[in-house]
């Protein structure tokens, strides 16, 4: 498709808010205390490019998940005129309406200099006829006539690496020039307790995939660094998610100025489980009362360690990330110019030795809350073959990022009849779980905070 120029660039940050009508405050910039706003009009660029595997691609250390809903095209393209140059979507991401977004940005950029991924989830019996219809409408909202990379996204069993009619999918689109790359993305196993490592082993075993993604921060087991080693020696290309396991977003709560999503939220309670609207509004602020207590924690130990801020943890865990040589790029969701604006600012910096320690501190701290990503420990315990670990990453969506509704369309999915065996278990999960967790309360937990958010609310 034929590409407009983007108009943007040598831009300033305020120039290129106001000619898209989005003027806000000025750019932030990572220094050596902190995040500071910056005093000028320029903002920040990527200082730092690394060879994506064995496409070639010099992509930027810091890259863009787009899972969030945009309000605007205008925040892809801003952050691709800082310099980042992946970009990184799916099909399920808002019901395709992420990709529409990208789409909308796609005739201001420069296709050619840009790399996206976008990925189809599937099961064992997905057509051929299927997963090519579901591709070609994937290129449509994208604006595309090609994909960089198409992944299997978030694939459950190490069977799933050799599905026949995916291959087919990849090597019939690589001759029509449709796709470049193939792909595969994992937050672990589910049934039989596979861990993260185990399935993306068992696809760089495989040979066939260029490009893997998984999750990766400063509390994650060292078995997954022998994965990006393995996949070195495949020279494929590696990208990391959820970087960032401790920072904690709590959402303003006022009972008289209620948001739309919390509305909606009191509703669904209220319906589903039959009480007042009063006795609801006090189930919520007991949800926030709980997240205020373990933000205010962490506030403590920040404070006594002497990490300036979350956002001084945030900046570190990214760096401890990319610390690692093995890994191309950390994918960020970034949802406003002030989420690029600092994302971009880490690109090309290096973590201190004092922040080293700090972050060694505070995993300590945090690790018996944090369910750690693709672990899977606890599953293969389980009498009741729970999806534990998927169940965990949605209260990790709804309490660290306020992702409530997707949350809450994924605890369903992970828990399709809401039955909860846990208050009556002998709990064999909580001996499995190397880190302490008290994976049976977190599990009601759970329950009793996503099934009261509708799941059909815009993310």
């Amino acid at each position: 498709m034929q590409q407009k120029t983007s108009g943007i660039s040598g831009q300033t940050r305020r120039q290129f808010l106001h000619t898209t009508g989005l003027a806000t405050a000025g750019s932030w910039v990572w220094l050596p205390g902190g995040w500071t706003e910056a005093q000028t009009d320029e903002s920040p660029k990527i200082k730092a490019y690394r060879t994506l595997g064995r496409t070639g691609f010099q992509v930027s250390d810091i890259s863009m998940g787009c899972d969030v809903a945009f309000r605007s095209p205008a925040i892809i393209r801003y952050a691709c005129d800082a310099g980042i140059n992946y970009l990184d979507t799916a099909e399920r991401y808002s019901n395709g309406a992420s990709e529409r977004m990208i789409g909308k940005a796609m005739p201001f950029l420069k296709r050619n200099k840009l790399f996206i991924t976008t990925k189809l989830m599937f099961s064992p019996n997905t057509s051929y006829e299927s997963l090519l219809s579901r591709f070609r409408a994937c290129l449509q909202r994208l604006n595309t006539d090609y994909v960089d990379c198409l992944c299997i996204h978030s694939i459950t069993h190490s069977s799933m690496v050799a599905h026949a009619e995916f291959h087919r999918l990849i090597a019939e689109m690589k001759a029509e020039g449709r796709v470049r790359f193939c792909g595969v993305s994992s937050h672990g196993g589910t049934f039989d307790g596979r861990s993260m490592v185990e399935v993306l082993s068992s696809a760089i075993a495989d040979g066939r995939f260029d490009v893997m993604m998984c999750a990766f921060n400063f509390l994650s087991e060292p078995s997954v660094r022998k994965v990006f080693r393995d996949a070195a020696t495949k020279k494929m290309g590696v990208v990391v998610m959820k970087t960032r396991p401790g920072a904690f977003e709590v959402e303003p709560f006022d009972p008289e100025h209620l948001t739309d999503k919390q509305k909606a939220w009191i509703k669904n309670r209220m319906k589903t489980k039959e009480v007042s609207r009063e006795q609801a509004i006090a189930t919520y602020k007991r949800w926030i009362a709980r997240q205020q207590a373990r933000r205010g924690a962490s506030e403590n130990f920040i404070r006594k360690y002497g990490i300036r801020s979350t956002d001084h943890l945030y900046q570190a865990s990214v760096q401890w990330v990319l610390q690692e040589k093995l890994i191309h790029t950390a994918c960020i969701s970034m949802k406003n110019f002030e989420t690029v604006d600092k994302c971009v600012s880490i690109s090309g910096t290096s973590l201190s030795v004092n922040d080293r320690e700090r972050l060694i501190q505070y995993g300590e701290h945090i690790s018996p809350h944090y369910c750690r990503h693709g672990c899977n420990e606890c599953e293969s315990e389980c009498p009741y073959s729970l999806h534990v670990n998927d169940v965990m990453r949605m209260l990790y969506y709804a309490s660290f990022h306020r992702r409530t509704t997707h949350a809450a369309r994924g605890y369903r999915n992970c828990m399709p009849d809401n039955e909860l065996p846990c208050p009556t278990c002998s709990a064999p999960c909580v001996r499995a779980c190397p880190f302490g967790i008290d994976i049976p309360t977190r599990m009601q937990f759970a329950r009793s905070l996503l099934t009261s958010f509708p799941s059909s609310v815009s993310a």
